[in-house]
């Protein structure tokens, strides 16, 4: 967040970093995971609950998902 590259992307879209673009931490018993949903892509055709090997999130949205993130591992 300190790179001109996420400055220049958040000025494209000054609502990105926020926080509420990433709904809560949501801990699944049954594989382990925390589940986040929010502004990404992997190309999967079927997105759903499942681990992805690779996935893509615009610059701006990290902000965001580091406040949710941080806040699951608080609470």
């Amino acid at each position: 967040m300190k790179h001109d590259a996420y400055w220049a992307a958040r000025a494209r879209n000054p609502r990105a970093g926020d926080a509420k673009v990433w709904t809560p931490g949501r801990y699944d018993d049954e594989d382990g995971f925390v589940y986040f949903a929010g502004p990404c892509a992997h190309g999967d055709p079927w997105p759903g609950y499942r681990p992805a090997p690779a996935f893509t999130i615009a610059l701006p949205h990290v902000r965001g998902l580091r406040i949710r993130v941080a806040a699951y591992l608080a609470g």
